[in-house]
């Protein structure tokens, strides 16, 4: 068996077709698809064809394509990874590519979005700990303007909302993705 042979069999397409998960909607290079873990019906679990993840942005299982059929299967993933070589691929799939191009916004326009972003952001009581663990002093972390990046997919959508309500278009401004505008 051939290399690309293999890395077919263990695709995450090959993976959603083998453990039969709902499809609900794709775009560009992700599929949706129902979680099996927190059984959302809504779509909730993405599957990433590049790089062969997947997470879900309810329950926040993630991982890459034999682990998610080891999951799904009780299985450990070397087994995974055996049966899955075993038989044929299946790459079917109802993945529809869509090409969005969003002009890039001037570097004023880039400026007031990213300040907006600074602004929502919060610092979180985990990283104040880690801060004064390196010997900052709480006075430091105020005026430096420490923050917290969120890493949910809720939190990164709850900002994206609230800087679309605040009236900027979030459209050709790199780091965010036009699904937010």
């Amino acid at each position: 068996m051939n290399q690309q042979e293999i890395l077919k069999r263990t695709s995450i397409i090959n993976v959603k077709n083998k453990l039969e998960l709902t499809e609900i909607y794709s775009q560009k290079d992700i599929i949706y698809v129902e979680c099996p873990f927190c059984i959302s019906k809504r779509g909730t679990m993405k599957l990433n064809t590049s790089n062969n993840g997947y997470i879900c942005k309810e329950c926040e299982n993630r991982g890459y394509a034999i682990g998610l059929y080891a999951k799904c299967k009780h299985i450990s993933n070397k087994q995974a990874y055996k049966e899955l070589i075993r038989e044929k691929a299946n790459m079917t799939n109802q993945l529809v590519t869509v090409i969005t191009t969003n002009t890039r916004k001037s570097n004023e326009e880039l400026d007031s979005v990213y300040q907006s972003f600074v602004e929502k952001l919060t610092l979180s009581e985990q990283h104040t700990t880690k801060l004064l663990q390196y010997g900052f002093t709480i006075e430091e972390i105020r005026k430096i303007g420490f923050r917290t990046i969120p890493t949910t997919e809720r939190d990164k959508i709850l900002i994206c909302k609230k800087l679309i309500n605040d009236g900027l278009d979030l459209r050709g401004i790199p780091g965010f993705c036009a699904t937010c505008s």
